[in-house]
């Protein structure tokens, strides 16, 4: 069952050429008091790109079919240590599945090569690569250098994403249009921003002008530190851009190969549904919409599930159920239920569903954790806990939580995702 929200639809970028148009326009000569605030902006921008310069990259992904076709895509990433790692995004350097279209006439061609190289265009350096790490759940990846010069490259300093406050100054650092080295300043618009983009998000959003081929270039703050990693903007809108937070990104620092969600086995609602009524008075608006998403059929019992339900709280509106009781899901054998109100993980409160999913992140498969939620029955409120095993997560339920595939066609690649949104990445 899907929820019912507005879906945001934003395009992918990847570096591809494009023409340049410059038109030039009579300006009034600026005021001593404006020109000084100029000059203090381009100061911050000035020692920002001084510094990361020498970081970003510019990343070329070539793709080898087993007809022996080939194709390239392309984005941005950055130096994070002197190890030669680069972070970027998963989409500039991985599809999902194996499977790509070649066109409507032919059969399905697998992937069968990757070849990374990168570009640090103002050493004139350029290296191989090696994937480290792919994350398409979160849209984060990891490349590493081979045989690079720990003196030919600057990292960037990390900074934490739960610090970035909305209005606050930022700037970005890519190759967009394949034009390596553009700079580019906005501000923070919104924080923890979901937008039913990738599975796990915890977006900054941001007005900095963002473009084709700056996928996997830094969000830097006015400090100079990467708070994000841009991935994607709204095509047609006039700045509307998001990154993924830094924060969500290292939860992934020590993975290796393509990441695979454990299975948990149930999905909670991702945002909380506004309310028609108080808490204390639902009105049948509010009732209505809790029928929709969890199915109760029990009018005592949802009304009191609307006076439960507040911000900080997960309601469970989707279960993997099985009848064999050898594949029950992790969840079904915890025991927990379609309509329950998750308020905790390990002990750590949860506002929304999407912090249930980012919350199982850092639990391996195996481990047994602690899930807090409330439940009504019989017209009462019903508080307790559950230990949940997370397992690995078999093929079916694995193919139906892909996000996107990826086909090449004659006039190039396309990402589509699975709610039937398709982008083209690249000529």
């Amino acid at each position: 069952m899907r929820q019912n929200r507005w879906v945001v639809i934003v395009s992918v970028f990847f570096a591809m050429g494009a023409a340049n148009f410059i038109f030039a326009q009579e300006s009034p000569a600026p005021n001593p008091t404006s020109a000084a605030k100029t000059s203090v902006a381009d100061d911050v921008g000035t020692r920002i790109f001084d510094e990361y310069k020498n970081c970003v990259v510019d990343i070329e992904t070539e793709v080898t079919l087993e007809t022996g076709q080939k194709g390239m895509w392309g984005g941005s990433g950055f130096f994070i240590d002197k190890e030669g790692n680069i972070q970027t995004v998963a989409h500039v350097v991985k599809v999902h599945g194996d499977a790509v279209v070649v066109n409507p006439f032919m059969p399905p061609a697998k992937i069968v090569n990757y070849t990374y190289w990168v570009t640090l265009v103002e050493k004139q350096k350029k290296w191989k690569a090696e994937l480290v790490y792919a994350n398409l759940y979160s849209d984060t990846a990891k490349l590493r250098v081979l045989n690079a010069d720990s003196n030919d490259y600057a990292a960037a300093r990390l900074g934490d994403s739960e610090k970035v406050k909305v209005g606050e100054t930022v700037y970005a650092v890519g190759s967009p249009l394949g034009l390596s080295n553009t700079l580019t300043g906005g501000h923070v618009s919104s924080i923890h921003r979901f937008i039913d983009f990738n599975y796990l998000e915890d977006f900054i959003q941001t007005d900095t002008p963002i473009n084709p081929g700056n996928s996997g270039s830094p969000l830097i703050n006015a400090n100079g530190e990467v708070v994000g990693i841009n991935d994607a903007a709204v095509r047609g809108a006039d700045g509307l851009a998001f990154a993924v937070s830094i924060n969500l990104a290292m939860k992934d620092a020590n993975r290796q190969g393509v990441v695979e969600l454990p299975w948990f086995g149930l999905e909670a609602q991702v945002l909380n549904f506004p309310r028609t009524g108080n808490y204390d008075r639902p009105r049948f608006k509010d009732v209505e919409y809790l029928y929709g998403l969890t199915g109760l059929d029990d009018l005592e019992a949802l009304t009191l599930l609307a006076k439960l339900t507040r911000d900080q709280w997960a309601i469970v509106y989707l279960l993997d159920i099985s009848w064999d009781e050898e594949n029950k899901s992790p969840a079904q054998r915890a025991g927990l239920k379609q309509g329950d109100l998750i308020t905790k993980l390990n002990g750590r409160p949860v506002k929304s569903g999407m912090e249930v999913r980012i919350g199982i992140l850092d639990i391996p498969v195996g481990q047994r954790f602690e899930v807090e939620y409330a439940r009504t029955e019989n017209g009462v409120e019903k508080r307790d806990k559950a230990m949940v095993v997370l397992e690995k997560m078999p093929r079916e339920v694995m193919e139906k939580s892909r996000m996107r595939r990826t086909y090449l066609e004659p006039d190039g690649f396309y990402l589509e995702s699975l709610n039937g949104i398709k982008v083209k990445i690249s000529d």
